[in-house]
């Protein structure tokens, strides 16, 4: 997985901690600014411009954003099948 990819999927998993409409929705400027614009959303200002223009709770984003271990490790849950993406939402849901 490249690096632009990884961080666009652990931006879609930290928005969707608020709901998993928010985070499809931090989807959409997200991969606009990539690829439309041609702009490097790896880069953590660009991230956050798109978390506000979703309409994501920016501190809460936040929050879950900078735990990149949690994160990943969801990653790694559902690499494994061991965890689908249903499940994942409504596991954080709960927690």
């Amino acid at each position: 997985m490249s690096r632009l990819t990884f961080s666009r999927f652990l931006s879609g998993m930290a928005g969707m901690r608020q709901s998993h409409e928010k985070g499809y929705r931090l989807y959409r400027p997200l991969l606009r600014r990539n690829i439309v614009e041609d702009q490097d959303v790896t880069d953590g200002k660009r991230i956050f411009e798109a978390v506000r223009e979703a309409g994501l709770d920016e501190a809460k984003f936040k929050r879950d954003w900078t735990d990149q271990a949690s994160l990943k490790a969801d990653l790694e849950r559902q690499r494994e099948g061991r965890i689908t993406c249903a499940r994942w939402v409504l596991q954080r849901r709960a927690d």
